[in-house]
């Protein structure tokens, strides 16, 4: 199964996560001198971007419920993500290999990507 869903990365949001995560660096929260740099505008922190994923990964149709994650220290960023951005993510069902005492759960295994 792939599926893909979208979201655009509004300046509210970002201050508001911005805020909540307590990252004021410059990169994040100077729209002047970051509209003038090589990004056009202001990065969305990374760990921000994974929320937004985890976010989108929710609203995808027909997704089996998780309970935990395993493998997420695999995520690479490798384009900043900037604010009035929309972003999609597409996810792809590789393999769910479920379990023999109970056969609703067992261990899923997919793919994820974020792009624009």
């Amino acid at each position: 199964m792939t599926s893909a869903v979208a979201r655009t990365i509004s300046e509210n949001y970002h201050f508001t996560i911005c805020g909540l995560l307590g990252t004021y660096n410059e990169i994040h929260m100077n729209k002047t001198l970051m509209n003038n740099s090589d990004h056009g505008g202001l990065i969305v922190p990374g760990v921000a971007t994974s929320v937004i994923m985890l976010g989108l990964r929710r609203q995808l149709p027909a997704v089996p419920n998780i309970s935990a994650i395993y493998g997420f220290d695999r995520v690479r960023f490798l384009r900043p993500l900037i604010v009035d951005e929309t972003v999609y993510l597409s996810t792809e069902i590789l393999d769910l290999e479920p379990r023999e005492a109970d056969p609703e759960t067992g261990l899923l295994r997919e793919k994820e990507d974020l792009y624009r």
